[in-house]
């Protein structure tokens, strides 16, 4: 009697297993995707990413970090820095920073030093577009517009700390503003929602 009760027990055991096994795989299945940019073909250390070495891959959210590429317009056109492999996934430290000393027709270039405190708070990536604001001695506020991170200087990039230096491209209205603002108060790149771009 006692093989019976046992062999039940453990049948029932083997049933819940089963079910919760299966929930599993179905959650696994309907969980969230994300498209990031994958390597289509080997290619080398040096070479320039062409449109047809990349592919798009979808990829479990909860498996997603944000220096994954999800555009391939951003690593078109630029220089690797290791040899990748066929389904690599593409993130922004497999790319060289390159620091884009032309500015576009009709724009002008600047660079600019941040204090400390605003450095530590967050990371600035090449390409991104910020706005200038500046704060005279009074506490009086003004926008000077919006710019382009043309490149970054990082004297303590090894140790993961904090951007000092960046490189501006903008309207050269909007770039002589910043550079006669200089000496005159505080200026800061602050990160918005913005439809606007640099050529």
């Amino acid at each position: 009697m006692r093989k019976f009760i046992v062999a039940g027990i453990l049948i029932v055991l083997g049933l819940l297993l089963t079910a919760a096994e299966v929930s599993w795989v179905k959650e696994s299945q309907t969980s969230s995707k994300v498209r990031v940019v994958a390597i289509a073909k080997a290619i080398t250390a040096g070479d320039k990413i062409r449109p047809s070495d990349l592919k798009y891959v979808e990829l479990d959210e909860a498996l997603y970090y944000n220096g994954y590429i999800d555009d391939q317009e951003i690593a078109i056109g630029q220089t690797v820095r290791f040899n990748m492999q066929e389904k690599t996934l593409v993130t922004r430290q497999h790319l060289e920073e390159q620091a884009f000393n032309k500015p576009g027709e009709g724009n002008s270039m600047t660079a600019l030093k941040l204090e400390p405190e605003l450095a530590l708070c967050w990371a600035f990536e090449i390409g991104e577009s910020v706005c200038v604001t500046f704060t005279d001695v009074g506490g009086s506020y003004t926008d000077l517009g919006q710019v382009k991170i043309k490149a970054v200087y990082d004297s303590y990039m090894e140790a993961g700390g904090m951007s000092e230096y960046v490189l501006l491209e903008g309207d050269s209205f909007v770039i002589s503003n910043i550079v006669k603002h200089r000496k005159l108060g505080r200026l800061e790149l602050v990160k918005q929602d913005v439809s606007a771009s640099i050529k």
